[in-house]
């Protein structure tokens, strides 16, 4: 746990990375100490996004002092603004949002999280997710095209279709 607190002589030395002087009204037996933290940065979590949709990759870490974010792709830069990119920091997260995923946006990336302790990161796979097509859907994920891409499964699926669906019809 992070902060500032007071806390007995004994366990000064043992708990604090930096003493601050204080000026006790209680005791002269109690110290003051700050507890400081070089960041750490949670498992960055990869995320599947349609081309022209918006995407979100969120960097958290936790610092003390809190850290200041940097995201790379392909170990260069990327600035808030550009490409329609924005980069929103509060505390200890940082969200690199894409508002119009294109083909460049796809990659990996890494969110840096820096304080004047120290240094970490992780990285994140931005990848593309397509959306699924008619033909898709009525043929499974595991269906074998024959060439035509996939127009004979889609009216052999549609007539067996009507044909199951036929007897309701009739009723009415």
């Amino acid at each position: 746990m992070a902060g500032v607190g007071k806390l007995p002589e004994p366990l000064c030395p043992d708990k604090c990375n930096f003493f601050l002087p204080c000026n006790c009204q209680h005791s002269t037996s109690v110290c003051c100490c700050l507890l400081v933290d070089a960041p750490s940065v949670s498992e960055g979590r990869d995320a599947g996004v349609t081309l022209g949709q918006r995407g979100v990759l969120e960097c958290e870490a936790d610092a003390v002092p809190e850290a200041d974010f940097e995201w790379y792709k392909d170990n260069r830069r990327v600035l808030n603004g550009f490409d329609d990119i924005e980069i929103f920091n509060t505390g200890s997260l940082s969200k690199l949002t894409f508002y119009n995923v294109s083909d460049g946006d796809y990659g990996n990336y890494t969110c840096v999280a820096v304080n004047k302790l120290g240094s970490s990161n992780t990285s994140f796979l931005l990848y593309v997710v397509t959306e699924p097509t008619s033909s898709t859907l009525l043929q499974g994920p595991r269906a074998v095209q024959d060439g035509s891409g996939g127009a004979k499964a889609v009216h052999i699926h549609t007539c067996l279709l009507f044909v199951a669906f036929l007897p309701f019809l009739l009723r009415f």
